[in-house]
């Protein structure tokens, strides 16, 4: 007779008998615990995410900006001794009326201080004269200044977004390349995509949200997130702000965007005072690259690549003074921007704009080519003079007062005795390179850098000869390989 099986029920155990609210409020315990001890151990792992941080007085141009990290605030400003007027829309003025009168060719250009017109009065910008530059060549043209201090084409590219668009140029001419090919802490993507999260964000300031967030970005593909630990200091590794590559890539990303809306594109080569000096040094390695990036582009949308530099060199070498065409090293005084207007104006009659309206074409640009040609320098210079080191409380400082406190404008000058080609390299006793000048055959050079340092160490290479010489301000430099 087969044996009946009973069930045999489990008694409950001692927390299976505890009231429901019992055991709910036990573990809603455990987890506030639980959080609250990632949340402190977080806080020694993880930084603060970037938001401006400086109060800016208004005399200064620069100011925090939700989506593009920083930007401009509306009112007149002071501009390094002269008038900026910044309009309602974060640009500066005149900003031409919408909708754009019949007939009336509108040019929108963008890039950084040299073409924001730091230090020249309102009427004296690259865009106000590029109007005038273009009456006399048969064009009739307004324009749109839309370049703002310290921008890559990157934060460029938000701008056109939230404003630029909106302005109804038939024709964008991108001048970025010194900002993203400077060397600072920091890609601007990844600060760009922080900040992003940052914003609005209620979990914003959880330590342990950031760490997660952190740790998803790198896993999931959503790249790298920004964040500062201000008892770390500000960070001594520079890299590009944006790579070559990714310049390319994003330059070719705005011209199929102008094509989409049926705008027109074209590209400016930007000069500094170096270049006009010292002609041959126009493939250095800080910028040749981000060129070829320009010609690449310029190539596969069929557009036009306007340089600056013979504009340029053609005054110097008529007799007008570097100090007459730029402020320092990379900004134009008034008479340059004229000369931007006009060289610009001149490449666009040339390629046959407006007729032909260098509108781009809708395929990705091939820039696997381009490879970057300098090694990362390591230069501990505390963010002096950079507009990231704003984006963080903890080290952030007014860039009119603590940004600039030991750091010294310092204008090396020299000459070469070589019967070749030459490298002279700039740098502080311990070998970390502060700048750099590439000569096609000896001559002289000048670099400009700013630094606390009372010596300076000049190093050049002529094949595989090496001199070297320890430099005081004010001494003259005199490398000789002959």
């Amino acid at each position: 007779m087969a044996r009946s099986r009973r069930s045999r029920r489990r008694r409950p155990s001692r927390w299976q008998r505890l009231p429901l609210a019992v055991r709910a409020s036990v573990l809603l315990g455990s987890l506030v615990v639980g959080l609250g001890l990632i949340e402190l151990g977080a806080r020694d792992t993880v930084g603060e995410l970037p938001v401006w941080s400086v109060d800016d007085p208004d005399t200064v141009v620069m100011t925090g900006h939700a989506t593009r990290l920083w930007g401009m605030r509306e009112g007149v400003k002071d501009n390094a001794g002269a008038q900026a007027t910044i309009g309602p829309l974060g640009l500066r003025e005149p900003v031409p009326p919408v909708p754009r009168p019949a007939g009336t060719e509108r040019v929108l250009v963008l890039g950084d201080s040299s073409f924001f017109g730091h230090g020249v009065a309102d009427d004296e910008t690259l865009t106000e004269q590029l109007v005038v530059a273009l009456r006399d060549r048969g064009v009739t043209a307004d324009a749109v200044n839309g370049a703002v201090s310290g921008y890559s084409v990157a934060q460029s590219l938000l701008l056109m977004e939230d404003v630029g668009w909106s302005t109804e140029p038939t024709l964008v001419v991108s001048a970025n390349l010194w900002s993203d090919n400077t060397w600072d802490a920091f890609h601007d993507e990844d600060l760009l995509r922080s900040r992003k999260l940052a914003r609005g964000n209620p979990l914003v300031h959880s330590a342990a949200f950031r760490l997660f967030a952190t740790w998803a970005a790198s896993r999931l593909g959503g790249g790298r997130l920004v964040a500062v630990r201000p008892s770390e200091g500000w960070p001594v590794d520079k890299v590009r702000r944006v790579p070559p590559r990714r310049f390319a890539e994003l330059l070719d990303q705005l011209a199929r965007e102008a094509a989409e809306r049926g705008v027109g594109f074209a590209l400016l080569k930007p000069t500094n005072r170096f270049l006009v000096d010292t002609p041959s040094a126009s493939s250095a390695p800080a910028w040749g690259v981000y060129y070829q990036a320009q010609e690449i582009v310029a190539a596969h949308h069929g557009t036009v690549v306007a340089d600056m530099t013979p504009a340029f060199t053609a005054a110097f070498a008529e007799g007008a003074a570097a100090d007459d065409l730029f402020m320092d090293l990379m900004h134009p005084r008034a008479i340059g921007q004229r000369l931007m207007a006009e060289a610009l104006a001149d490449a666009l009659v040339a390629a046959g704009w407006p007729k032909r309206s260098l509108i781009g074409v809708d395929t990705p640009a091939d820039v696997s080519a381009l490879v970057e040609q300098e090694t990362t320098p390591r230069i501990d210079d505390g963010g002096v003079g950079s507009p990231q080191r704003n984006l963080f409380a903890g080290v952030a400082a007014s860039r009119s007062e603590d940004a600039t406190s030991g750091c010294v404008p310092w204008t090396v000058e020299g000459t070469v005795d070589a019967d070749g080609p030459a490298t002279v390299n700039v740098g502080d006793p311990a070998g970390r390179s502060l700048g750099q000048a590439v000569l096609d055959r000896g001559g002289t050079f000048r670099i400009e850098v700013c630094t606390s340092l009372s010596t300076l160490l000049l190093t050049a290479t002529h094949g595989e000869e090496r001199v070297q010489q320890t430099l005081a301000p004010g001494e003259h430099a005199a490398l000789n390989f002959r």
